[in-house]
């Protein structure tokens, strides 16, 4: 675990990386790729998603994920630092909400599979609207989206992008912003 919400590497993260010299990259890939908002091209990347990838942790510290899908569209960016996204009931296990409900925290992976691969974490504490107001006045203009939807917030502490590494190494690479959601709406940073 990292000492404290801001931080992207803890203290394991640093041992490995000084057993494997790798902390001046690991640092380097922090300057540019770590940020603490969300910019207009991250946003227009996130709201064009049909997919991400959802971890969570229980009281227990028991961690799951779970692959959280829709139309493109699905995920909206509320402003520079939140995020929101429906969170259908498919299996009825509840699990990530449950683990939301006992701890907030979240990591989100969205990642794009074409020419030009990336992917983006963010990091941070959801929150889970259940009101039927806060549920109505926030729920998706689309009539496609079905009702019944809870909807975790999600403020942003860290948000990282990804590109290969050859770009990386070749250039640097524009910051990201940080970002959260809603519906769930998440606080998180950014990578």
């Amino acid at each position: 675990m990292t000492e404290s919400p801001g931080e992207l590497y803890g203290t394991g993260a640093r041992a490995m990386q000084d057993h494997f010299d790798a902390r001046r990259l690991a640092d380097r890939l922090n300057e540019v790729t770590v940020s603490t908002s969300i910019d207009d091209q991250t946003a227009a990347y996130l709201e064009r998603a049909s997919y991400f990838f959802l971890a969570t942790v229980d009281g227990e510290g028991f961690p799951d994920v779970s692959y959280k899908g829709g139309r493109p569209g699905f995920v909206k960016v509320l402003d520079h630092r939140t995020l929101r996204f429906p969170s259908y009931d498919g299996n009825g296990m509840y699990r990530s909400l449950g683990s939301i409900q006992e701890t907030s925290n979240v990591a989100l992976l969205f990642i794009r599979q074409n020419a030009k691969a990336n992917r983006i974490r963010i990091h941070g504490t959801a929150s889970i609207l259940l009101d039927e107001a806060a549920l109505a006045a926030a729920r998706m203009a689309s009539p496609t989206d079905p009702g019944g939807v809870k909807l975790p917030r999600i403020p942003v502490a860290l948000a990282t992008t990804s590109r290969s590494r050859s770009a990386m190494l070749g250039r640097a690479i524009a910051a990201r912003s940080r970002s959260a959601m809603s519906f769930l709406s998440v606080a998180a940073i950014c990578c």
